[in-house]
């Protein structure tokens, strides 16, 4: 009876040790199961963490660029703008000078007389004349002797008189007006119908009387240049 109770105890606590370390064994499973699916989520959590950070990453440097690039569009832009502007501006400022030269042709075609020339010519006549009376009058009144520089002189003055009456009445007329191959008409005799509004075809932009005064100082200076071949043959007496 004592054997028979003693394997029965002893066959209980067999049991109940196999059942507890069983009973541990699947807790340990459980733990490590649960640890895996632990790790397993971690793992996924880290792989979408690091997903979105390199997408982040990736649309930061497309957004940086698309910035860049937009603001070198902007600059690039900006400079055209510019630059049509300044040629927009450079092409007005042409077509305001062309239009007043347009306008200042137009003018002279309307109104030929130009200051400037008038007051060279002006200048020019005047040194002619002074190239004349006294320049040509006392040169040749210092060849001669003391008794005929006065003859001298009054001779030149005398020549200028004649051939400036002789040119105002003929002698401009047969020379500058329009007519045969060699001489003129008679359209000018006198001066008829010349004014200061107009200018002679050959001095379009002066007026013509100041083109005949000019003319006329080599037509007196001419013949008084070759006075001096008879400088001593004549004399004024009183």
């Amino acid at each position: 009876m004592k054997f028979a109770e003693r394997s029965s105890v002893g066959s209980s606590s067999s049991s109940s040790s196999s059942s507890s370390s069983s009973s541990s064994s699947a807790r340990s499973g459980l733990l490590v199961g649960s640890a895996q699916h632990l790790l397993k989520l971690s793992a996924h959590h880290l792989r979408i963490n690091a997903q979105a950070f390199v997408e982040r990453e990736a649309v930061s440097t497309l957004v940086q660029t698309r910035q860049t690039e937009t603001t070198s569009t902007v600059d690039a832009l900006a400079t055209r703008v510019l630059s049509l502007e300044s040629q927009s501006v450079a092409t007005e400022l042409y077509k305001k000078n062309v239009t007043a030269e347009l306008m200042r042709i137009e003018t002279n075609m309307q109104d030929p007389i130009h200051a400037g020339d008038i007051a060279w010519m002006m200048t020019s006549t005047a040194l002619v004349l002074m190239m004349t009376i006294p320049g040509l009058a006392l040169f040749y009144g210092g060849m001669v002797r003391v008794t005929n520089v006065l003859s001298t002189l009054m001779q030149c003055f005398s020549i200028v008189c004649l051939i400036t009456v002789e040119w105002m009445c003929v002698g401009y007329s047969l020379t500058f007006s329009e007519g045969g191959p060699v001489y003129g008409d008679y359209k000018r005799f006198w001066l008829v119908g010349m004014n200061l509004t107009h200018g002679h075809p050959m001095a379009p932009h002066i007026p013509e009387p100041l083109f005949v005064a000019y003319e006329l100082m080599f037509a007196i200076i001419t013949p008084v240049s070759l006075f001096h071949l008879k400088a001593k043959s004549g004399r004024v007496r009183r």
